[in-house]
């Protein structure tokens, strides 16, 4: 982080803490765990203040992480902009287009501000820095991308879905973040991009619709891939519908193509053609963990399927949701089990050393999907119940277990 950026946060911190009449010795000793001195070297911008010292300021202070990246201002200035939301400085036409999402997007680029303002994570933020600028704008086509990726994408599979939000980050350094969007299926914004007056995004962001489904957030970070391997300035929101938008076309090609490889596909559906084309197309987008109308369009793409066909498994999945459970494969809590010593070798899955569980959402999802990959495993007869059994039946076995899981 560049000194005036730090000199700014610290010079806020001062500001809260003297507003509440705290003392340096108080706020460093009993909520830092540091020395007065320390602290005041802190205050005074000799030593940065790390992310977890800003989460547990703000906490104290009843602010926001956020809050910290926003410059003290004067009295006049605060009189003439009372949201303060001009200090955010992404895209005044965003802005304007829908407040949710503006808001949503706001929050996610502080944190990642936030997370690159960590010492700790210094080294790491300039790896990943190295890698979105190599590949930011690298390719000419949707197809050129798509050879690239499926060259590295074996490393990333969980039986046979790819673990796209891993894939994004490891290879092309970019930040994901899940917010409620509105009207937007995700949002793709370039690094460098200014968050406030002072401060630039670090890294690309990829803000993915949370109220979506699963299936959906998946394609749509996909989705967000593309705008940045396509380098297509400008394209600030991918809408819901792409209509008739020739460059949200191609980056919803390129995710589903991504997601749904043709060979994978083709391999998944005929193994399970002795339980017929529906339930095969049902395990099929399943293992994919990709939704099953847009599996049943890949098949019809790939001509394994008919238009008549096509229209026949349609019809068979809106029968199917009205029997959720009916004749599936049972999901049980031993999958969960053995799929939670599995992460625990992984450096992926990070579990909270107080209780054992989950340490936040973003493991919690991992859990989730993992749980759900492990337990197609045992759908070789049957087909599976719908994800969002699954997923309700891995937070209740959390929150169970784990009592004190945030």
């Amino acid at each position: 982080m560049k000194k005036d950026s730090a000199d700014a946060i610290a010079a806020k911190v001062k500001g809260y803490r003297q507003l509440l009449r705290l003392s340096q010795s108080f706020v460093g000793e009993k909520v830092l765990g540091v020395d007065r001195t320390t602290y005041t070297r802190m205050e005074n911008g000799k030593i940065e203040f790390s992310a977890d010292d800003l989460k547990d300021l703000s906490n104290l202070f009843r602010v926001s992480a956020g809050d910290f990246l926003i410059p003290n201002r004067s009295h006049s200035a605060e009189a003439g902009n009372r949201e303060g939301k001009e200090e955010f400085l992404l895209a005044g036409e965003f802005r304007s287009r829908n407040g949710t999402a503006f808001s949503s997007v706001q929050f996610g680029a502080k944190d990642l501000v936030l997370f690159a303002a960590d010492k700790n994570s210094r080294k790491y933020v300039q790896q990943r820095q190295k890698n979105a600028a190599k590949s930011m704008a690298r390719f000419k086509t949707v197809e050129e991308a798509l050879r690239a990726c499926k060259k590295r994408r074996s490393a990333y599979l969980s039986g046979s879905s790819l673990l796209i939000d891993k894939f994004i980050i490891e290879e092309f350094g970019l930040w994901i973040s899940w917010n409620p969007l509105g009207p937007f299926s995700a949002i793709y914004l370039e690094q460098g991009m200014m968050v406030t007056s002072e401060m630039e995004l670090p890294l690309p962001l990829i803000a993915v619709n949370s109220e979506h489904s699963l299936e959906r957030q998946r394609l749509s970070a996909a989705h967000g891939l593309a705008h940045h391997l396509l380098g297509k300035e400008g394209k600030i929101g991918c809408p819901t519908l792409a209509g008739a938008d020739q460059l949200e076309k191609e980056a919803d090609r390129f995710a589903r193509d991504l997601l749904m490889d043709e060979e994978t596909v083709l391999e998944l559906f005929q193994t399970a053609q002795g339980n017929g084309s529906a339930n095969a197309a049902l395990m099929t987008a399943h293992k994919l963990q990709v939704s099953y109308p847009a599996l049943v369009g890949k098949l019809a793409s790939l001509g394994v399927v008919t238009t008549e066909e096509k229209k026949e498994l349609l019809a068979f999945k809106s029968r199917g949701q009205q029997k959720r459970t009916a004749g599936t494969q049972p999901f049980e809590d031993s999958y969960i089990r053995q799929d939670e010593a599995h992460l625990g070798k992984k450096t992926i899955y990070q579990t909270d050393p107080d209780c054992g569980g989950p340490k936040g959402p973003q493991d919690l999802r991992y859990l989730q999907e993992s749980s759900y990959v492990e337990y197609l495993k045992f759908c070789k007869t049957k087909p599976p119940v719908e994800l969002s059994v699954v997923f309700e039946r891995v937070a209740d076995y959390v929150r169970k277990k784990y009592p004190k899981y945030l």
